[in-house]
């Protein structure tokens, strides 16, 4: 038997604090057979015989604790339970198993990851892997399907994207077992579509991309913009292209197209020789999620007597090891004219057809 202990959040702390509003439904849950489990303390619930702590990497999985309590954590997480009190543990590798009386728990853990597998039911707790913010349904087929998968890929995109190689090495466990059901600590229980997402899991964490391209930038005086729309109109001839503006398009929904983009373009003017200060910014947050290399890269702009901004944006680049493509036709100083804009297109037509 399960019980799920379920409370909403209106606005989620780490989206807040990028300026972005955004609900979520977390989730705590009881799995009663002789002996009382709970996976996630996510939730203030107590007086189980175990506790699983299935994720290091945030805070709200780690306040709910209670001295009395006996938890299940891997062995980093051992130290960070450690570093906040006196509390009973158990520490659980990859593989190890628990009897819980008529039924087992297999565990799948990493340095910052627990997920549990309920043998004989075929259900797997996952915590932080499978999770979504934005969706309030219980059930994957009771939600808007283009909404739950965005949600489902702007998670992995924001928050997981950084130990993709610890979830590749989960993934590759979870081949062996089938999953009937998956209960994450975010959004909504995935029943549905459970092969699906496993499959989109065994592909972002491998770091591969699609045909994609995602053209990130922002403009003054419509330069930058005129740039952007001439490479969207090249590319777009060869494979799908997102566009984002700076101005409108929140970083979490970037990363989103980003994370599975085999091209990415950042387009800035030049402002007292350097690039935009929000260009800057997405470039370090994009940085902070260590996203495959598996890229090339375009940067663009603009400028008005100084173009010695357009060298960031290139180091940028060659630091996450992307694989840069640029000609010097992508800065124009002032308005580019109609030749130089047809001369992008042709670049960007020629862009389509490389690889990483």
């Amino acid at each position: 038997m399960i019980k799920r202990i379920s409370s909403t959040e209106w606005e989620v702390k780490r989206y807040k604090a990028l300026g972005i509003s955004k609900p979520c439904v977390n989730h705590s849950y009881v799995i009663k057979d002789k002996e009382r489990v709970i996976i996630d303390p996510i939730l203030a619930e107590s007086g189980a015989d175990y506790i699983v702590i299935p994720s290091f990497i945030e805070l709200e999985h780690l306040t709910n604790l209670n001295k009395d309590d006996k938890y299940i954590v891997t062995k980093s997480g051992k130290k960070i339970l450690e570093s906040l009190g006196e509390y009973d543990y158990m520490v659980v590798d990859y593989g190890d198993e628990l009897d819980i009386g008529d039924t087992n728990l297999k565990f799948y853990c990493t340095d910052n990851f627990i997920v549990t597998y309920w043998i004989e039911h075929d259900i797997l707790f996952s915590g932080e892997l499978f999770s979504q913010y934005g969706v309030l349904n219980k059930y994957d087929e009771s939600s808007e399907r283009k909404l739950i998968m965005s949600e489902f890929k702007e998670f992995f995109a924001n928050i997981l994207l950084p130990y993709r190689e610890e979830i590749k090495r989960i993934i590759e466990g979870l081949d062996e077992v089938k999953i009937s059901s998956i209960f994450p600590s975010h959004g909504a229980t995935w029943r549905k579509y459970t092969s699906e997402v496993l499959f989109k899991y065994r592909f972002w964490s491998s770091g591969d991309y699609k045909d994609t391209a995602t053209i990130v930038y922002i403009s003054i005086y419509q330069a930058t913009e005129l740039i952007a729309q001439a490479l969207k109109n090249g590319l777009e001839e060869k494979l799908k292209v997102k566009v984002h503006k700076l101005n409108y398009s929140p970083v979490t929904e970037i990363m989103r197209d980003v994370l599975d983009s085999k091209f990415i373009l950042v387009g800035s003017p030049i402002i007292c020789n350097d690039i935009h200060p929000k260009v800057k910014f997405f470039l370090e947050y994009m940085k902070s999620l260590k996203p495959s290399n598996k890229k090339i890269a375009t940067p663009f702009g603009s400028y008005d007597w100084n173009d010695e901004g357009k060298d960031y944006i290139i180091k940028f680049f060659e630091e996450l090891g992307f694989k840069v493509f640029y000609d010097n036709i992508l800065f124009t100083r002032f308005l580019p004219s109609k030749k130089r804009l047809e001369e992008i297109k042709e670049f960007a037509e020629k862009l389509a057809d490389l690889s990483p």
